[in-house]
């Protein structure tokens, strides 16, 4: 023991340069780790090569739950604990899903989910003319799709969408159906910018019974908001999202996606993401607070017509929600004789 805790003296005590040297060997989490475990080192957090090294690991993935966002909030400048823990939770949870999704893809590609998208970005002069090009392609032209009501502002009977599962090419693809409800229809929506006067989804700071109905029945919201948005109109998004956040139930996912052309956001996606939260009022207060079931803020990465990392963000939410479901369902499959030996293959991951 003695002996051990000399060593650890040794390590802690190491000089400046050796120490750098060491870290510039070691993946990011390493780093964390090593900095963590060793109190003495954590000045190398905040050296540029590490900074660098740390950001470019959370704009791999970049997202925010509401974990995350806590963490993000605490305060202006984040210390070295704060940033260990940003990056430790953030490597556990992509860690999960790259370990997960696949091997849970052949029982999630024999289900159909459910998804709402709507927000200003959606609204927005020429969005959707680019936005589902990119759908198109993904199309599922075997499917019938599914018929919803009809409410005002409400797109058609949906699209069929088909998303790969990388890395798995015998379990198929997840099927989702894509529906789109608009706050006005086209020709207002070119004189009127206002997310709550005269609107299809809100009125009087409460959801209307057509956009209620609409979210009731999906799986997932993808709220679509614009990255440039000025003081007055973040009071309206608030107001709106706060709206569709309480409606949710704790089956279904609340997914807010910052739609930002890649160039304005290389090597800043993270940021993006945290700069979207804020404007919402963070994880304390305002419509991300208000929802009562699990969440995440995204940056959408597009080219002209080509949105970059959109499979992404369905294959997490997707992911996401069949977690949930699993989790929901556990009670049922201990219990089950006819189910328990699924339950023994499920929760060896859980």
């Amino acid at each position: 023991m003695h002996s051990m805790s000399q060593q650890g003296l040794m390590v802690s005590s190491l000089p400046s340069p050796i120490t750098y040297n060491i870290c510039q060997c070691l993946s990011s989490l390493e780093i964390v780790n090593a900095c963590t475990a060793i109190s003495k080192w954590k000045w190398i957090i905040f050296t540029p090569r590490v900074q660098n090294l740390l950001r470019r690991h959370m704009n791999r993935s970049a997202w925010l739950d509401r974990r995350l966002c806590e963490l993000t909030s605490k305060q202006t400048s984040l210390s070295a604990d704060y940033i260990c823990q940003m990056v430790r939770y953030h490597s556990m949870q992509t860690d999960l899903f790259d370990r997960n999704f696949s091997e849970f893809a052949p029982v999630m590609t024999m289900q159909t989910f459910y998804c709402l998208i709507l927000g200003p970005a959606v609204d927005a002069i020429g969005f959707l003319d680019s936005f589902y090009t990119t759908l198109i392609r993904l199309m599922d032209t075997n499917s019938k799709g599914k018929l919803f009501s009809h409410p005002v502002g409400w797109t058609g009977n949906g699209i069929s969408i088909r998303i790969p599962v990388e890395g798995n090419t015998t379990s198929g693809d997840l099927l989702i159906e894509v529906s789109t409800l608009h706050a006005r229809f086209k020709a207002d929506r070119e004189r009127q910018s206002s997310r709550v006067k005269d609107s299809f989804i809100v009125t009087s700071g409460h959801l209307t019974r057509q956009a209620s109905s609409m979210i009731e029945v999906n799986d997932f919201v993808f709220y679509l908001v614009d990255a440039p948005q000025s003081h007055t109109s973040w009071d309206e998004i608030r107001c709106e999202l706060t709206a569709i956040s309480r409606s949710l139930s704790s089956k279904q996912t609340l997914v807010v996606i910052s739609v930002c052309a890649a160039s304005s956001v290389e090597d800043k996606e993270f940021d993006c993401v945290s700069e979207i939260a804020r404007n919402l009022g963070g994880a304390d207060r305002g419509p991300l607070a208000a929802a009562a079931t699990n969440w995440r803020v995204w940056c959408l990465k597009h080219t002209n017509s080509h949105y970059l990392n959109l499979n992404e963000i369905f294959q997490w939410t997707c992911f996401d929600i069949f977690f949930k479901r699993v989790q929901e369902h556990r009670q049922v499959l201990c219990n089950s004789t006819t189910f328990s030996s699924i339950w023994d293959m499920l929760s060896k991951w859980f």
